[in-house]
């Protein structure tokens, strides 16, 4: 897919798509930083390695709060 549509289309890109569909399926429109209590793709590429739902959920609140840094608590 990189040479028909460009750079971030690689399979590792793809694969954290999928991952990320998966892990915040009711996310419309995630990755624009305009909206209010969205987080950036950094902070949900961070979120995608908690394996734990109740600490992912945990974290992205946190996160989402203190939107000013992408380091998580």
């Amino acid at each position: 897919m990189t040479s028909a549509y460009g750079k971030g289309f690689d399979y590792s890109s793809l694969y954290k798509f999928v991952r990320f569909y998966k892990a915040f399926p009711n996310i419309l429109d995630s990755v624009s930083p305009k909206l209010n209590g969205l987080l950036s793709w950094t902070h949900y590429r961070i979120l995608l390695q908690v394996s734990d739902d109740n600490a992912r959920t945990w974290y992205a609140k946190e996160a989402s709060e203190n939107t000013s840094s992408r380091d998580m608590p």
